[in-house]
């Protein structure tokens, strides 16, 4: 099953280094193992909405979010719905990408913008990877913009 926008049937891409399987199609011409497609190619996969599996599964609060989703982690997060909000999710870790891996991924500053509107700021960056000098992604660590986090002095 795969955590998506929208829930049903989708296609989900499969590369020969799994970390690098999604829901979106890697760029053409890749040299990396990890967004080389596989054999299988597409697999049809169930997908489910995170708000919906919350509810299915009588889920309280969750203290951490965690999506590296292949380039598809603000869809993933803004799936949680009503429950995207500091009252529900008391943190998020969320990979981002610098550097363009996948057709239609979600940028950078696009996560950012939903997460800091939502009530989180960005606390910390971590567990990043570069390659010849170059930024090519890190997790990053959402917290809520309140006590005893809060960015306001």
């Amino acid at each position: 099953m795969a955590v998506s926008n929208v829930s049903g049937e989708t296609e989900f891409h499969v590369t020969e280094g799994d970390v690098g399987s999604s829901l979106l199609a890697p760029v053409a011409n890749q040299t990396s193992q990890w967004l080389t497609p596989s054999s299988a190619g597409l697999i049809s996969v169930q997908s489910t909405r995170l708000d919906e599996w919350i509810v299915s599964h009588d889920i309280g609060d969750v203290e951490l979010l965690k999506s590296d989703a292949q380039g598809f982690d603000r869809r993933v997060i803004e799936s949680a719905g009503k429950f995207l909000s500091p009252d529900s999710i008391g943190a998020i870790l969320v990979e981002l990408n610098f550097h363009r891996f996948y057709e239609g991924q979600d940028s950078f500053y696009g996560i950012m913008e939903s997460l800091c509107t939502k009530g989180y700021f960005l606390a910390g960056m971590y567990r990043h990877y570069n390659r010849a000098g170059w930024l090519w992604w890190a997790d990053a660590l959402f917290l809520p913009d309140r006590e005893p986090y809060s960015t306001q002095f």
